[in-house]
């Protein structure tokens, strides 16, 4: 793994975990490789909201207002470019691992630990992660809805309650 201080999230992101360390928090998969940085994943997610226009909380409350997922709220980085992540976790359990769901290939269990899965990455890398790949396939299937709701082809939508009431 490579110290990044500078690595922000693009759309070469695939995952961002909790790397507990002295000096670093945060591990970065990318398309590129695995980067350290001592950022935390929510200062990561609060700057690259920003860049595409938003906040990371703001991005959030969308999500709950109009799907109403409370918990483990899965939420659009940059819509228009349809950037989503969803976590593996509760964003407080260091196990948590943020997955982009424009990567993901597939989600299977792992054979040694029915409790754990493996995401497998368009680009052919693997991560192991502390969570069912049931649970795991109801994040990327609720992250899919998110994208349908605010992802671009919402700009098409103007008979929505939401252009008609205003």
């Amino acid at each position: 793994m490579i110290v990044d201080e500078k690595r922000e999230i693009s759309l070469k992101t695939m995952a961002v975990t909790y790397y507990p360390g002295i000096k670093h928090q945060t591990m970065i998969l990318d398309v590129d490789g695995s980067f350290l940085t001592s950022k935390s994943p929510e200062r990561l997610f609060e700057e690259a909201c920003l860049k595409h226009g938003s906040t990371y909380e703001g991005r959030r409350q969308a999500v709950i207002h109009v799907r109403q997922y409370w918990k483990r709220t899965p939420f659009a980085i940059a819509p228009l470019f349809g950037m989503y992540v969803f976590p593996s976790a509760s964003p407080r359990d260091l196990d948590c691992v943020w997955l982009f769901a424009h990567h993901v290939l597939d989600i299977l269990p792992d054979a040694m630990n029915k409790q754990h899965s493996i995401v497998k990455f368009r680009n052919d890398k693997e991560l192991p992660v502390k969570a069912t790949a049931t649970f795991l396939d109801n994040q990327y299937e609720r992250t899919g809805a998110c994208f349908l709701r605010f992802g671009p082809l919402e700009l098409f939508r103007p008979n929505d309650e939401c252009f008609c009431n205003t």
